[in-house]
This record gives C-alpha cells, sequence and structure tokens, in this order.
C-alpha cells in the first residue's frame, strides 16, 4: 500500500515516520472515484519481483498526480500467492464459496494480485490504471478491471449508492485505532489488512419499480434522509430492539441493514470502502458487457471491505445469503480476497516480506 509521495510524519531525525492507524484507515477509505485491477501474476510467486510492482506503481502514481494530489494505491496479494511466500501468514487461506457464488465465471474468481488506484479526478485515476496495467503486460495477465465512483457526500457525509438509499452501514471509528482492522502480532504484516473484493450487479429497474415503503423496507432505511427505521433523525443509531406501534420490531427481519449488523457475528467492524460500479477498465467487460463511463448510470456494485480476520466478512456474507432481502436484487459477478501490507513511507513494497 503506497503513500502521497514526499508526505507523511517525519520522526526526530527527519526521516519519514511510518503512518498512524489514523492514517491508515483514512487512505484506505480511498477517494471519490477508483479503478480497480484484478491480476494473475505467476512471476511473482515465492515474494520474486514485490519491489517491481510498488515501483510501477509509484512510478504511475508520480505522473497522476499532475493533475490529482490525492492519488493513491492500494496494493494487495492473493491467497496463491502469499501461500507461495508463506503459508502461515494472513490471508493464506481462500474465502469459502458463498450461496451467492453460483453466477461467477471461473475468471472472476480469486487472482494474484490487487492493483486499487484512487482519488479525487476520474480522468486521472482511469488514466493511472492504465498505465499501471500496460506497464506489468505482459507478465501479469488481467483477470478484470472496473472503473468506480462514489457520489457527491451530504452534510453529514454520506452518499447515495446505486440504490439511492444512502450508505448508512456503521463504520469503525478513528478513536478505535483500526481494531478489528489493522493486523497485529506478526511484525511482517502488522498494520498492514485483508481486503474481501466483491462485484454486483444490482437489478436497479426492478428495486426502482418497488414503492418508497417497499425500498425502506427491504433496506431498513428512509430513502429521503437515511434515518433509521428504528427512529431518530439521519445521524440516529440503528437501534436493532426497536418497536413500532404494532409491537414487531420496527426494523424488518429481512433487511439489509440488520442482516449485515456486525452484532450477530460478535466480531468487530469491518471498514466498509466500496463504490458504486461504473463499468469496465482496461477493455474487460467484467462479465456484463456494459459501461457505466459510456452514458449509462452505474448498475453495480464493487464492495470492498477491511478487515483483519477474513471470517468476518465470511460470517457476514453468509449471513447475507440467508436473510437479507437485497440480495434478491443483486447477483454476484465476482469475488477475491487479499493480504494488504502494511504501509510505509520511503520504502519498497514488500519491504516486510524481505528475508
Amino acid at each position: 500500500m503506497l503513500l502521497r509521495a514526499g508526505e507523511g510524519a517525519r520522526d526526530a531525525r527527519g526521516a519519514a515516520a511510518d503512518p498512524s492507524p489514523v492514517d491508515a484507515l483514512a487512505w484506505l477509505r480511498g477517494g471519490s472515484h477508483a479503478t480497480v485491477l484484478v491480476l494473475d501474476t505467476p512471476c511473482l510467486h515465492g515474494g520474486r519481483g514485490l519491489s517491481h510492482l510498488g515501483a510501477v506503481v509509484a512510478a504511475a502514481l508520480r505522473d497522476g498526480r499532475r493533475h490529482d494530489r490525492d492519488l493513491a494505491a492500494v496494493l494487495g496479494l492473493g491467497p496463491e500467492l502469499v501461500r507461495s511466500i508463506d503459508p502461515t501468514l494472513p490471508g493464506a487461506e481462500a474465502l469459502p464459496a458463498f450461496a451467492s457464488d453460483a453466477s461467477r465465471r471461473a475468471r472472476m474468481v480469486g487472482g494474484d494480485v490487487l492493483v486499487l488506484i484512487s482519488g479525487d479526478t476520474a480522468a486521472a485515476v482511469r488514466g493511472t490504471g492504465r498505465r499501471v496495467a500496460a506497464a506489468l503486460a505482459p507478465a501479469s495477465r488481467l483477470r478484470w478491471a472496473r472503473h468506480g465512483v462514489r457520489g457527491a457526500p451530504d452534510h453529514l457525509g454520506r452518499r447515495r449508492d446505486v440504490t439511492g438509499f444512502h450508505d448508512g452501514l456503521v463504520q469503525p471509528p478513528a478513536e478505535a485505532a483500526g481494531v478489528g482492522v489493522l493486523l497485529r502480532g506478526d511484525p511482517r504484516v502488522a498494520g498492514g489488512t485483508l481486503a474481501a473484493l466483491r462485484l454486483l450487479r444490482v437489478d436497479v429497474e426492478r428495486f426502482g419499480a418497488l414503492t418508497v415503503a417497499e425500498q425502506e423496507r427491504v433496506i431498513g432505511r428512509r430513502r429521503a434522509d437515511g434515518a433509521p427505521l428504528s427512529g431518530g433523525g439521519p445521524a440516529a443509531e440503528l437501534d436493532l430492539d426497536a418497536e413500532g406501534p404494532d409491537g414487531a420490531s420496527a426494523v424488518p427481519r429481512h433487511a439489509h441493514v440488520r442482516a449485515a449488523h456486525p452484532r450477530w457475528i460478535g466480531a468487530p467492524l469491518m471498514l466498509r470502502a466500496g463504490y458504486d460500479d461504473a463499468g469496465p477498465a482496461g477493455g474487460d467487460d467484467g462479465g456484463d458487457g456494459e459501461d457505466a463511463g459510456a452514458g449509462h448510470p452505474p448498475r453495480g456494485r464493487l464492495f470492498l471491505s477491511y478487515q483483519d480476520d477474513l471470517r468476518t466478512y465470511a460470517l457476514t456474507q453468509h449471513r447475507l445469503d440467508e436473510l437479507d432481502a437485497l440480495s434478491a436484487y443483486t447477483t454476484a459477478l465476482a469475488g477475491a480476497s487479499f493480504l494488504v501490507l502494511p504501509m510505509a513511507h520511503d520504502r519498497p513494497f514488500g519491504w516486510s516480506l524481505a528475508g
């Protein structure tokens, strides 16, 4: 994972200091636009060439920052690549199969490397993604690639997603210092994280044909302002125990916000950093042949979460497959998991695994 070149805290000697957990969480959240590349890179197996991968991405970022100074990159290693380095490392095990996976093509599952470029200017992000993909070819094979976008935030910092609702999922607070998100213990990966990535097609026409009241019961929030159905205003916390006038749960049993809540799995909060899917990147059709970047509105989601244990994501997804009403309007097209190594200033990518 790379930071802005030349920025960041300095220690007493004037050397670049490693970022704090707050820095790391802010960086993982990303900007308003993203390009996601998932590649197979046999040349990296065993850990060879990780510094070259980092150098390629860093060079593309330096070029792109002439147009968007907030460009950043997250780099992740897939399970097979992690196992080739050390099978005891976090992220060496692939995600389990989920009930909603049946529609995915084989090439859309897994991958050796994740390169996620984010920033606040679509052209700079997309151009940087293209440069990275071109520089890594032909040694690397592109599995799939997509562009992502986030809507403008409201006064509370919330954004509407492809469903038209505010993304009101609870996020870990900054004061939690990365608990449940950043890896700890093993110095080779401490400060890194585990990423879960999923590409979903959303049937926006069928969801949009529901009445507003029906949509709200599917999501568990008011469409107008994002307030939870449990009561209160837009900034109110979700109360899963609240009852309606009839004594039934105010938040329906199959509502998305209820099914996705961490209370049921007894795990810390994941850091969710997803995007609306804005279409294929780099000539890839992502398995659906649609391109929201060619005048079409977004029709899917790039779900992205960071956690210190992939079981947190897996348990949540199993629960969504079983109970989430929104799942009836989504189709999984791709999925993968990655070990994101700790970010550091002035050190090559993969430095923590050296030796």
